[in-house]
């Protein structure tokens, strides 16, 4: 059951980000700065970042689920660096990134709250 909830909550996450990022259109930098050099595959529209929603929905959903310091410091780790190696690779603004985090870290924060909301009324009318 832990496990779903994990992946719950990130599915909801991507799909968040992708109605955004189809709804919203924008470039990716290398498509408006000749400067900057695009390292890795980025098809899709900008912002937000994809990569870096699913990685703090993952993380925050496990450091909730799991409630263990030791899981959710390092998943917070690990999901800032994905952000940051979006941005080194050249495909996201850092709003992008932020974005990201921000999306996957509610939803995630979202999903466990009703999660457990729901959780507790069922345990109170039996």
């Amino acid at each position: 059951m832990n496990a779903l909830t994990v992946i719950i909550a990130v599915a909801i996450a991507a799909i968040m980000a992708n109605i955004i990022k189809f709804s919203l259109d924008t470039p990716r930098p290398y498509e408006i700065y000749p400067f900057i050099e695009k390292l890795s595959s980025g098809g899709s529209p900008s912002f937000p970042s994809g990569h870096t929603t699913d990685a703090f929905a993952f993380a925050v959903a496990a450091g909730l689920v799991y409630s263990k310091w030791y899981i959710l410091l390092p998943g917070l780790v690990w999901a800032t660096l994905v952000g940051i190696s979006r941005m080194w690779l050249g495909v996201h603004f850092p709003s992008d990134v932020i974005a990201g985090a921000v999306i996957g870290s509610a939803c995630a924060l979202l999903y466990f709250w009703l999660t457990k909301n729901h959780q507790s009324k069922a345990q109170k009318s039996l």
